[in-house]
């Protein structure tokens, strides 16, 4: 059976059970330290898979997935908490500025949302930069082309009085 690990935040491995035993054993790697194999649905400390007792609780680092046929669950980074999915501004961007930029907004709010509820978070930060930035271009070009419908209404107003 492969396993892999976490090692400064980047994966390590394939190596056999007896390797990671040995690891734990001479201090190279703690029992919070995080570990994988194929059947596993998610990484998890060494210490709970193997049965040993953890030294010091780690922080979830990412970790990119194992080069096997089923791939590892992404690690989730528990510490950073969900995502702000800006579905109100992306609301209100479609509804008073500009409406196709603001669904994109509307769409990566959903989508914001949605990996929220997951747990995905790394995802759901991704979604929720998209989310604003959509909405800000919307805002923007809502202000661009309602500043030019102004422009353009006071000069008719103004040849119609020529």
């Amino acid at each position: 059976m492969n396993w892999f690990y976490s090692n400064n935040g980047q994966q390590a491995g394939p190596i056999s059970e007896e390797e990671l035993r040995n690891l734990l054993d001479t201090g190279i790697i703690s029992g919070a330290t995080l570990v994988w194999t194929e059947g596993m649905p998610n990484w998890k400390p060494a210490a709970e898979v193997l049965g040993v007792e953890p030294a010091a609780p780690a922080a979830a680092p990412s970790i990119p997935p194992p080069p096997s046929a089923t791939p590892a669950p992404a690690v989730v980074d528990l510490a950073a908490g969900p995502a702000p999915t800006h579905m109100v501004e992306a609301i209100l961007t479609t509804i008073c500025c500009c409406m196709p930029f603001g669904i994109a907004s509307i769409v990566f709010a959903a989508m914001t949302s949605s990996a929220n509820s997951s747990g995905d978070y790394i995802r759901a930060a991704d979604c929720s930069k998209k989310a604003a930035m959509w909405a800000w271009i919307a805002f923007g070009v809502g202000l661009l082309t309602n500043g030019i419908a102004f422009v353009m209404q006071i000069a008719a107003g103004a040849l119609s009085e020529m």
